[in-house]
């Protein structure tokens, strides 16, 4: 597996994640407090968000992995959070 291929398996694995989280999150009903917060909300989207666009919004290289890696720790401590916690 080359870097490009290992990059977009990331990333589907990053879209997954968020639609199983958001699903979770507004859709199902069983994570209601977390569903109504806004912080929890809005990091789940700007999370999902550094994963996706960081790549053709960010030129800087070390920037560019900084979001990336902070986005895919964001989006891990939500899963984790949600599924172990919740």
């Amino acid at each position: 597996m080359d870097r490009h291929q290992l990059s977009l398996a990331l990333k589907v694995g990053a879209v997954a994640l968020s639609l199983a989280l958001a699903y979770h999150y507004w859709l199902s009903g069983s994570a209601r407090i977390a569903g109504g917060n806004f912080f929890v909300d809005a990091s789940l989207i700007m999370c999902f968000g550094l994963v996706l666009l960081s790549d053709p919004l960010i030129d800087n290289d070390g920037i560019r992995v900084l979001a990336k890696f902070t986005g895919y720790a964001g989006l891990l401590g939500h899963g984790l959070a949600s599924f172990v916690f919740a």
